[in-house]
């Protein structure tokens, strides 16, 4: 008996509401790319995936304050975006060689020492009060934005030029230099009025 007009519309509607909550429900998932990562996301104590069901939702990600991934085999940290009230995050000892932290503006520690990263976006955190960025490969830093910094570690960037301060910033630098720590060639600098793109033209 075939089906009657208003029957297949229902049906059809039926179907239509189901595709849509599917695609919600995928939508909220955090698009993590790198296997090592995840693992490392899935298998983190204090638990994450607090429903287990092998995914890290966008509310899930949203309640982690603390985040430890280093020394792990971790080449990419995409989908640390999602993590938006992170207040620490250390990730120190991978393989990166970008970090995209400029979502994450609750940050009020980053370590990311010990990787391959050739720029790091910090203007974005302004809760920012300490910064460990040793052994990489950075250009220029800004730090102007982070008027709350103070502590910050570049050492061991040979390439590190310049590095963008605010006049009080340079002041810490010389009354409190043991928590201001460059690589010997880099300059420490407030002269950058519009901070790291002025260096570039």
């Amino acid at each position: 008996m075939p089906l009657k007009k208003s029957d297949m519309k229902k049906s059809l509607l039926s179907i239509l509401f189901l595709l849509l909550i599917a695609t919600t429900a995928q939508a909220q998932i955090v698009n993590i790319p790198d296997a090592k990562f995840k693992k490392r996301l899935l298998t983190y104590i204090p638990k994450i995936d607090l429903n287990s069901d092998g995914q890290i939702q966008v509310s899930e990600a949203q309640m982690v304050t603390k985040l430890f991934v280093e020394d792990r085999n971790i080449a990419n940290l995409t989908g640390i975006e999602a993590f938006t009230a992170l207040t620490q995050l250390n990730c120190s000892g991978i393989r990166l060689t970008t970090l995209d932290v400029t979502k994450n503006t609750a940050l009020t520690l980053l370590h990311c020492n010990f990787n391959s990263l050739t720029t790091l976006d910090v203007t974005n955190n302004t809760a920012l009060v300490d910064l460990e960025c040793d052994i990489n490969s950075l250009t220029t830093l800004d730090v102007t934005n982070n008027t709350a910094l103070n502590w910050l570690y570049c050492n061991d960037n040979p390439t590190l030029s310049i590095i963008c301060l605010t006049p009080t910033q340079l002041g810490l630098t010389v009354s409190d230099a043991r928590y201001w720590k460059k690589y010997a060639s880099a300059t420490w600098s407030t002269t950058c009025t519009n901070g790291i793109e002025a260096l570039k033209h």
